[in-house]
């Protein structure tokens, strides 16, 4: 894998649903819908980083994105038992992702 970059695998079910998306377009725009170089549009540190928004990569998502946003915990988060879903788990480049998540916030 190239520096600075991780693999993030999803449940069956979402894997393929990305596959299905890459042919998938959006009805308004005939914007590609597929989350292939969506940016992470939000950091916390040492709570999570968020992306998922493939429509306009800043979290406000948009028609056709149907929650598609999704988040990835960087510490333990005993909160969210309970309340979300776990359906994925990082294979590769944990490192670069929790380097990723303790950059500071620019203003």
């Amino acid at each position: 894998m190239p520096p600075f970059s991780f693999l993030l695998v999803l449940s069956a079910f979402l894997v393929v649903s990305q596959c299905v998306a890459e042919k998938v377009t959006d009805k308004v725009g005939g914007q590609r819908l597929s989350y292939e170089n969506s940016p992470f549009h939000r950091v916390i540190k040492g709570f999570m980083i968020q992306g998922g928004d493939f429509t306009k990569g800043d979290g406000t998502g948009g028609p056709d994105t149907n929650g598609s946003q999704f988040f990835i915990t960087t510490a333990t988060a005993r909160w969210l038992d309970g309340k979300h879903v776990v359906f994925g788990k990082v294979l590769e480049g944990m490192v670069c992702l929790l380097f990723y998540g303790n950059i500071p916030r620019m203003s």
